[in-house]
């Protein structure tokens, strides 16, 4: 599925070429690892959509990144895997779902 595309980039644009400008230019993953951010972007992305074709999902999806339920991979340690602050990431997708729901644009 092609990415969606507005002015500014999508949020999963965003997110992708924030994350890929933390990264060291030798840094490289594991496969495990390249799992477990597959996992997190899906997540995040889902989270991130206005799709009400894909509400269900999107509401698994936030459930997982808060914590809520059982999980064989939890998002904590998802994040660990891929050296990110998991909390620091909640943080900055609720600012940015509050924001959003409020029509605004910044994080």
């Amino acid at each position: 599925m092609a990415p969606k595309r507005s002015s500014q980039g999508s949020p999963e644009q965003v997110l992708h070429q924030r994350y890929h400008a933390l990264l060291g230019p030798r840094q490289t993953f594991t496969s495990e690892q390249h799992l477990m951010l597959a996992l997190l972007a899906d997540a995040v992305a889902l989270t991130l959509r206005d799709d009400p074709t894909e509400h269900h999902a999107a509401a698994q999806a936030w459930d997982w990144i808060l914590g809520l339920g059982p999980a064989c991979v939890s998002f904590e340690d998802a994040c660990d895997a891929v050296g990110l602050d998991y909390r620091a990431l909640r943080r900055y997708l609720r600012r940015w779902r509050r924001n959003h729901a409020r029509g605004e644009h910044r994080v």
